[in-house]
């Protein structure tokens, strides 16, 4: 800003302080209080009231004895317990029993230790149960209620159904192969004074003695793998 500018800012300046004063001194004169125009008109007079006294007649005292004995600020005022009519609770309906369907595959039976081995036949698993401990998924309803060396009790929840599963050792198969038939010995070996072969009814033994054998062994190998797993969750545990 120039020399001359700031004079001419300083003049503009000056001008208005000058007109705000002169304002402000016809203020304080009086200047625009007056509304022109405006008179006093005549108030119109409100007619009077005409009141009537009603008679009214008041009960007699009996009639509030209730609150006289029973007041409202009482500490000892209680409000009426409200009897609400409770309704009957439906009865829960038990899900329908399944029945077991299981295959006893093995047993370990020591002084510590009682595991049962099962099949689901339902879903194809192989479990490992021990007493109080119930089946898994829809057969649930059934527990292991006793194992022993030989057999386990299973029981269903809720009612006394029981039943036992016996570990069959040692027992050949449902349905055994059918024998093969003999071959006819040859004339010549008759002939010779050569022993008779077997006739085609005899039982061939040797296959269900085979079978129950790897049966056996399966057995043993299932409950040897099974203490050497309970054997290293004890260490596990103990350290």
């Amino acid at each position: 800003m120039t020399r001359t500018q700031a004079q001419q800012m300083t003049r503009v300046l000056m001008v208005a302080v000058a007109l705000l004063g002169a304002l402000y001194l016809l203020l304080l004169a009086g200047f625009g209080r007056g509304v022109p125009g405006v008179g006093a008109g005549e108030i119109e007079p409100i007619p009077a009231l005409q009141l009537s006294e009603a008679q009214v007649e008041l009960p007699g005292l009996d009639v509030f004895d209730d609150i006289v004995n029973r007041p409202l600020f009482a500490d000892d005022r209680r409000p009426h317990a409200k009897e609400t009519a409770q309704e009957p609770e439906a009865p829960v309906e038990a899900p329908p029993a399944v029945a077991l369907n299981v295959a006893l595959t093995g047993i370990i039976h020591t002084p510590g230790t009682r595991v049962v081995l099962v099949r689901d036949n339902m879903t194809g698993r192989s479990l490992n149960l021990t007493e109080n401990m119930p089946l898994p998924g829809e057969q649930g309803a059934w527990i292991v209620k006793s194992i022993e060396p030989r057999r386990v009790v299973f029981q269903e929840s809720g009612s006394d159904n029981e039943t036992v599963l016996e570990l069959a050792i040692g027992a050949a198969p449902s349905n055994p192969a059918p024998a093969p038939r003999a071959a006819a010995a040859p004339a010549a070996s008759n002939a010779r004074g050569a022993p008779p072969q077997p006739s085609a009814g005899t039982p061939q033994t040797a296959d269900a003695e085979d079978e129950v054998a790897r049966r056996a062994a399966e057995i043993r190998r299932r409950i040897e793998e099974r203490r050497a797993q309970l054997r290293r969750e004890a260490e596990s545990q103990k350290r």
